[in-house]
């Protein structure tokens, strides 16, 4: 039976049974019929290269592991697999089993998926479109992105690890879309784009291999862009991971990561994009992925274009821009903060990375990291020893963010003139602009500011009026010579002047920059 003729008796059923109008959206891969509380999702039988449906028993396969894939991250969202059989003039349906081997039925016509619909406008594409797509919602994504990326399975197949099929398939990726792009300038950009991939692929080779041993190669979401990303229940949600291709969807978490990041770039949003990147870092500690992120990012856009090309009316254009964009070099620069506890340091640089587009590393979350946090034992955690074990691995995170091509901003006290000076050194060593970002607030607020945040509970740094008041004795005041590359912010005054972006403006023609230049991806 041709699919049109499934699609029009399935869509008559759930207008009978389900009651109501029923509506048809169409991709190039699916049709989904969508009653008032259900959705259901038919794969089209057709061959795009990358994926096969022609085959009955293929899209049985693949309707069943898209229903057991997608539980992972939404459980309430999938409910199960029906077999349609023909009856009559009409159809019936009869749910499949998701453990039985996946053979189709000598009756089976076509297989749908079943999932509950969320409510309009939840789509976190739509919530961006209509500007509600808030800092705390970025947030809880980070976090629900970060426990999925936990949960997923360590890719060990070595048909799935062999880095130079890896960076193979990034490459094929550019010449089918090279292949199907007809305008001239389109095509300058991409042929472009192939010189570049083959230069940061023959860079960042060892870097994948190094975090497929290290088990950072996972049987992820694949396709984590925002039209994926939902608000279903009062939860950030993750749906419709790539179920039909493993090769496509087991893959180094920060490209699983860079596709979020990438469409929140193209979609104009650069300030949520940094602030989800950062957020998942201090959660995760992978910087050292971070240099992967551009690479990712580029292969991303080309998927979107891809997509593009391959839809009707679906406009591409600001995801050829942010290619071009990431092929560019770029912007570089180290800032590092200098303030006692309680001296905003944390809240000033929350503002500044979403701002200037930077990596942000907080000496509070690497102490942790490194050390734990328990309630007892707090002052062994602030030694010397382990004071100079800190800086030392910020200064070589700082490094290697720096070699990779990120701004990076260093939130620590740098109390001791030895340590400022070391920061300098990697900046020097980098060929990179240095800031020292001074934060002064009079003692009394610090106290205050210290014994709330104490109190509270929440925040990494375990700080407390002792730590601040051995602090106070051993600081190092900043020299005349550090005043030159000093920026000084008074934070007793009331936090939304931070942010002005006079209040900034030193610190971009310190970098050599002008306000229209924000925010920064390259």
């Amino acid at each position: 039976m041709p699919q049109k003729e499934v699609m029009a008796r399935l869509r008559a059923w759930l207008t009978e049974h389900a009651g109501g109008d029923v509506t048809c959206i169409e991709t190039h891969i699916s049709w989904v019929l969508l009653t008032a509380d259900r959705a259901y999702k038919v794969h089209r039988a057709v061959n795009l290269g990358f994926v096969d449906f022609t085959s009955l028993a293929f899209r049985l396969q693949d309707t069943l592991a898209e229903y057991q894939l997608n539980r992972r991250s939404a459980p309430d969202l999938y409910l199960g697999v029906w077999a349609l059989r023909s009856e009559g003039l009409g159809i019936t349906l009869a749910k499949v089993d998701p453990q039985a081997p996946p053979v189709p039925g000598k009756n089976d016509i076509e297989y749908v998926l079943e999932m509950r619909r969320f409510d309009p406008g939840q789509r976190f594409d739509e919530l961006l479109s209509h500007g509600q797509l808030t800092p705390a919602l970025i947030d809880a994504l980070a976090d629900a992105l970060v426990g999925f990326h936990q949960r997923c399975e360590v890719v060990r197949d070595p048909e799935l690890t062999n880095v130079a099929d890896l960076q193979q398939g990034i490459a094929d990726n550019v010449k089918a879309v090279l292949d199907m792009s007809t305008e001239s300038t389109e095509r300058a950009v991409l042929q472009q784009h192939q010189k570049w991939l083959t230069v940061q692929s023959s860079r960042w080779q060892t870097r994948m291999a190094q975090r497929v041993e290290a088990g950072l190669l996972r049987d992820a979401h694949g396709d984590l862009h925002l039209q994926n990303i939902c608000c279903f229940q009062g939860q950030v949600t993750l749906f419709d991971c790539l179920e039909f291709s493993p090769r496509l969807r087991c893959i180094d978490l920060m490209n699983d990561l860079g596709f979020l990041i990438m469409d929140l770039q193209a979609r104009e949003a650069p300030r949520l994009a940094w602030r989800l990147l950062n957020r998942y870092l201090e959660q995760t500690g992978d910087y050292a992925g971070v240099a992967l992120l551009r690479y990712f990012m580029a292969y991303r856009a080309m998927v979107r274009i891809k997509v593009a090309l391959l839809s009707p009316n679906h406009a591409h254009t600001a995801y050829l821009r942010l290619v071009r964009c990431l092929m560019q070099t770029p912007m570089r620069a180290l800032i590092i903060t200098h303030g006692l506890s309680g001296s905003g340091k944390t809240t000033v640089t929350h503002g500044l990375v979403e701002t200037l587009g930077a990596i942000r590393l907080r000496s509070d979350v690497e102490r942790q990291r490194l050390f734990g946090r328990q309630s007892a034992g707090r002052s062994q955690r602030y030694t010397p020893e382990t004071t100079e074990q800190i800086y030392t691995h910020l200064a070589n995170q700082a490094k290697d963010l720096l070699v990779s091509g990120h701004i990076v901003v260093v939130d620590a006290t740098f109390l001791s003139r030895s340590q400022r000076d070391r920061f300098r050194a990697v900046a020097r060593c980098c060929e990179v602009p240095f800031v020292i970002l001074h934060c002064q607030a009079d003692n009394a607020i610090l106290h205050d500011r210290v014994e709330a945040r104490v109190q509270a509970g929440h925040d990494a740094s375990e700080a407390d009026t002792a730590v601040l008041d051995a602090q106070l004795r051993h600081d190092e005041p900043l020299g005349a010579d550090e005043m030159a590359d000093a920026i000084t912010l008074q934070t007793a005054q009331p936090r939304e002047t931070w942010y002005q972006p006079a209040t900034w403006q030193p610190l971009l023609s310190h970098l050599g920059l002008s306000e229209r230049a924000l925010p920064l991806m390259c």
